[in-house]
């Protein structure tokens, strides 16, 4: 872990990763070695298992060959004839031996430059008739298939093996294998070639291979809801192990009552708010607004200015206020309530900080005359009281931000830091951990800023101008490129450079990301605040009751993200036409559970109506007589439903959670509809993959068809769903089982006949006539070992009477109807 960047005075000692490795690797071809050493890695129902020269290995004999192959291995494969354990193995005074990669750096970059600096040292040993850069290609393809390989295996012994290795072995072969693809990228990217595609090496929830890093920031003072941000945000171990060792902020704040969605040291109590002074000890007065003043601008549709104090001399009162007139400049001040800077009870803050922040607004390298600079907080301009000023002022709320010069963020954790001793990463960094960062009316006050101006204890920075300064070059590949890139790729708070500006103006999914981890003190403000970002005309949702400011903002919106149709999002509005709206962006939560699968929730073709969500996608129509009368939902779908479509295909689908916490009441007959994220394909394309692997798994969710109208079907959602094509095995078998099930009804006369309490042994003559086929009865003895049933005749032929049985009740409500890929719904 010694070549991963680190902030100055690092949090944490260093991770020390053991060496369990007894033998060398044999430098071999890396990926048959097991086969090699004698070992076997198989996955037999949903587990992992090991066997060396044909016995269960002990556990440390596990861990030596897990890091000798996808450790060192790896290393032999990438780095060749330059590699040498000795460089990557240290020991410390007791004689205990671990990893070291203080080499590691300087060897991938002599590396990559020989990759790329003189292709003729790579032609020379080649057929001429290729091109160096084929040739670059193929090593660097094959490299990405190991450490693909290598990933892969990780991230499955990390989810199925119930005889864990030591977690700081997997963490170094993440990062190992992080950097050794973003090396092979950059040299993709410095040739010109197609980039491999990122992949990720921590899947959080799922497994986490740097699981020993996160619980370290647990350890070391993090708030619940900061950790469970950067644990939602980070794919990278790098860039994890690069925040845990930042100190943490609102170190000596209580969390011990926090959790993942919230911090709450930032909420605010109106009767305990406690208003800040600029330094310990201050006793002065209130600085109080001419509130005629206020008014009588905010009425005249103009936004009102704190006129410049003298920092020497004694502060005028009332504050003298100002028009901010068109060719005026100004600052604009963002800051967090929580720390003392807003009032919830009056338009007045302490002298000595309007002092202050006239200052600070006045040293702003950001003016060419020399005349004092005005400024805007919300504290003093937003007036607290009559409603109707407050409304008038809240309208127009993203004038203030979008006029002026800059914004001036101030934050604590960063004015305690002295910028001059960090880097321009760890900068970054910092402002990214922030309570700035945390708070939803910041983010539209940092996005719709011209320049945003970042206060710390020795001076504002400006990131956009940071990042000037930020080496990006490619090639030789650093140990700390990927970090950087993902450190500033992930800020996106406010403008700093087209390369990683992300445009939130009617982007729902980007929005969203963005709010997932701030929270707001007023849960009603979320709406106003959405309207501000997104440019709606917020008039029309502060003239609305407080209960429908979230429809109303749905409403406005020309069109959203098709996605939403299958969103997972916890609270969904229960007003008719927008249940399929989720009725907050806040709270932690995967992307494709909030906004629908990868691709739809981007996919801004959905458009609000009063009737629902329109929307066009593939889907089924179920049979009408699929729910008997009587029955229910829940109660038909108790196990899944095997269903066929008119080419007799069959698919498996299973019901999931409710769409709405509010349902329709429901009871059969009913005319039901599946609505899938993506149309089901014939995708036979891998032999590998065995006669009863599921080949496809949609998204879907079951609705009510409660009319239809033209070419468009109104419905009413009820539960997510899983929709699975049957693999090849399972088509075969379901088709015999089906034959012999009309043989049975048409011979028996009628259903009631099958299905008394003899049903099955009436069916057990049609099963062993079809099992008279080899062919057939090879299959089902197949699918019993899959299953691990009984794979006796007897058992077999029992199996399949059940399911001629089960056919037998459905008949032909097993039937559905497929729609056209772009059938218009119109969904709520």
């Amino acid at each position: 872990m010694d070549h991963l960047p680190l902030p100055r005075n690092p949090a944490l000692p260093p991770i020390k990763v053991p060496f369990v490795c007894t033998k060398e690797y044999d430098a071999g071809p890396f990926l048959t070695y097991p086969d090699r050493k004698g070992w076997k890695i198989s996955f037999p129902d949903d587990r992992i298992a090991f066997l060396y020269n044909g016995r269960e290995p002990l556990s440390i004999e596990k861990a030596a060959f897990i890091q000798t192959w996808l450790y060192f291995g790896l290393l032999q494969e990438a780095l060749g004839p330059v590699f040498d354990i000795a460089c990557f193995v240290t020991e410390d005074g007791l004689g205990s031996k671990f990893l070291t990669t203080f080499q590691l750096e300087r060897l991938v970059k002599d590396w990559t430059l020989y990759l790329v600096a003189d292709k003729s040292r790579v032609e020379w040993r080649l057929p001429t008739s290729r091109s160096a850069i084929e040739i670059v290609k193929e090593r660097c393809t094959h490299i990405y298939q190991c450490i693909l390989e290598v990933r892969d295996l990780a991230l499955r012994i990390g989810i199925y093996d119930t005889d864990p290795v030591d977690s700081r072995i997997f963490l170094a072969i993440a990062a190992l294998g992080e950097y050794l693809h973003q090396a092979i990228k950059d040299v993709y990217i410095h040739l010109g070639i197609e980039t491999p595609v990122d992949q990720r090496w921590r899947i959080p929830k799922v497994v986490d291979l740097g699981q020993p890093v996160l619980e370290s920031l647990r350890r070391n003072g993090w708030c619940p809801s900061d950790v469970a941000r950067i644990d939602i945000e980070t794919d990278s171990v790098g860039v994890l192990y690069y925040y845990s060792n930042l100190q943490a902020p609102r170190l000596g704040k209580d969390h011990s009552s926090c959790f993942a969605e919230k911090c709450l040291a930032l909420q605010i109590d109106s009767s305990t708010y406690e208003l800040a002074h600029s330094r310990s000890g201050c006793t002065c007065s209130l600085a109080v607004v001419d509130h005629d003043a206020l008014a009588r601008i905010l009425r005249s549709g103009s936004i009102p200015l704190i006129n410049p104090v003298d920092s020497d001399g004694p502060l005028m009162h009332p504050l003298t206020l100002r028009n901010a007139e068109d060719d005026i400049d100004f600052v604009a001040i963002s800051h967090v309530w929580a720390e003392g800077l807003g009032n919830p009870d009056d338009n007045t803050l302490h002298s000595c900080l309007i002092s202050e922040l006239s200052a600070l607004a006045n040293r702003l390298p950001v003016t060419n005359h020399e005349e004092s600079m005005p400024f805007w907080i919300d504290t003093i301009c937003v007036p607290v009281r009559p409603p109707e000023l407050q409304t008038a002022a809240l309208n127009r709320m993203r004038e203030p931000y979008e006029r002026a010069k800059c914004v001036l963020v101030l934050d604590s954790y960063l004015r305690s830091l002295n910028s001059n001793f960090l880097s321009p990463i760890e900068i970054f960094a910092r402002v990214s951990c922030c309570s700035w960062m945390r708070r939803l009316w910041t983010l539209q006050e940092g996005r719709l800023a011209k320049r945003v101006w970042f206060q710390f204890a020795d001076q504002a920075v400006d990131l956009g101008e940071l990042f000037k300064s930020i080496d990006l070059s490619r090639v030789p590949s650093s140990a700390s490129r990927a970090i950087d890139l993902a450190i500033i790729g992930r800020y996106g708070a406010s403008k700093v450079n087209n390369l990683f500006d992300i445009t939130y103006n009617q982007d729902i999914p980007s929005i969203r990301a963005a709010l997932s981890v701030r929270s707001v003190s007023v849960s009603t403000d979320e709406a106003l605040c959405l309207a501000c970002l997104v440019g709606l005309d917020i008039t029309k949702v502060t003239s609305v009751p407080i209960s429908q400011r979230m429809q109303t903002f749905w409403s406005l919106m020309a069109k959203v993200p098709t996605g939403l149709v299958f969103s997972k999002a916890p609270g969904k509005l229960s007003q008719d036409g927008f249940r399929w709206a989720p009725s907050t962006f806040l709270g932690i939560l995967p992307r494709d559970d909030w906004a629908g699968p990868i691709g739809l929730d981007h996919q801004m073709t959905g458009i609000p109506t009063n009737r629902g969500l329109l929307c066009s996608l593939p889907g089924y129509i179920l049979h009408p007589n699929l729910i008997k009368h009587g029955e229910n939902l829940d109660d038909s779908f108790v196990h899944d439903m095997v269903l066929r479509d008119t080419n007799k295909d069959w698919y498996a689908l299973s019901l999931e959670e409710k769409w709405n916490e509010e349902l329709h009441k429901l009871n059969g007959p009913l005319s039901l509809a599946l609505i899938l994220a993506q149309a089901a394909h014939d995708n036979e394309t891998s032999s590998l993959l065995g006669l009863f692997n599921i080949r496809q798994t949609l998204t879907g969710i079951v609705a009510l068809i409660a009319e239809s109208k033209g070419s468009t079907y109104y419905v009413k959602a009820q539960r997510h769903a899983i929709f699975q094509k049957l693999a090849p095995g399972y088509q075969t078998h379901h088709n015999a089982a089906k034959n012999c099930a009309q043989q049975a009804l048409t011979n028996e006369g009628t259903i009631g006949d099958l299905l008394n309490s003899v049903g099955e042994e009436k069916c057990r003559p049609y099963a062993e006539a079809a099992l008279q086929d080899p062919q057939l009865m090879d299959l089902c003895s197949a699918e019993a070992r899959h299953l691990g049933a009984e794979n006796s005749k007897d058992g077999i032929a029992k199996t399949f009477a059940r399911w001629i049985l089960r056919f037998c009740h459905f008949g032909d409500r097993d039937m559905v109807e497929k729609t056209p890929d772009n059938q218009m719904w119109c969904v709520d």
